[in-house]
């Protein structure tokens, strides 16, 4: 008993050796990935915006468009009636073209900065799925390395005390059975014998059945006769 003690003891301190490895690291990781998750939501609040505000320049855009072409049209219209604010409208003309140049100038920072964020949205996202995997492949592993590291304490401290506790436990078992009967061998000839004896008694007793019927149909004749 004092060897399986020692043992328990070894594994005991082991196991908690191992825990609290495995709760360090646990932990940085877990720290890691909830900043990495942190960062990452803001970068997709940050890119939805940005995406956002990309959108409604572009739509800005087209309003501005329809608007330069309406100015023209109002120009053209007027021009032979009035042509001073046929001018007027070509000076609306022209300051819509002058948005319309500065907007499609941010509008290609917009995209750019759109498309870098969603690049970089993309790589933390990776990454942070690549960092959950990897947890939890070192949590199995770990999981692993600690069975066969406790089987490796059993092994070398019981020597073969493990082995004995077994060959005693299986004669334990082996008492039992022969007690109620498991472990006693069978005799293939008594089988073989008790089967035929069987088989003769059973055909005893049908000829027996079977003997009144033809006692009965043979009386049953005499009277016919």
């Amino acid at each position: 008993m004092s060897i399986l003690n020692r043992i328990a003891a070894s594994l005991g301190a082991s196991v908690d050796r191992a825990v609290s490895q495995f709760e360090n690291h646990e932990a940085v990781i877990d720290a890691s990935i909830t900043e990495s998750r942190t960062l990452a939501a803001k970068a997709k609040v940050r890119n939805d915006k940005i995406a956002k505000e990309g959108q409604e320049m572009r739509h800005k855009l087209s309003e501005l468009l329809i608007t330069e072409a309406s100015w023209v049209e109002r120009a053209k219209m007027i021009a032979r009636d009035d042509e001073q604010k046929a001018l007027a409208c070509l000076q609306r003309r022209n300051l819509c073209r002058e948005q319309i140049s500065k907007l499609r100038a941010n509008l290609v920072k917009q995209e750019e900065l759109e498309q870098k964020l969603g690049m970089t949205l993309e790589q933390m996202e990776n990454r942070l799925a690549e960092i959950v995997q990897q947890r939890h492949s070192m949590r199995s592993r770990h999981a692993a390395a600690d069975a066969m590291r406790a089987l490796n304490d059993v092994d070398s401290l019981a020597n073969n005390t493990v082995d004995a506790i077994f060959e005693r436990w299986e004669i334990k078992l082996t008492e039992t059975e022969y007690q109620v009967g498991q472990g006693q061998s069978v005799d293939s000839l008594e089988v073989e014998f008790s089967q035929r004896e069987s088989c003769e008694a059973l055909r005893e007793e049908l000829a027996t059945l079977i003997q009144p019927d033809s006692e009965s149909s043979n009386y049953g004749q005499g009277d016919k006769s």
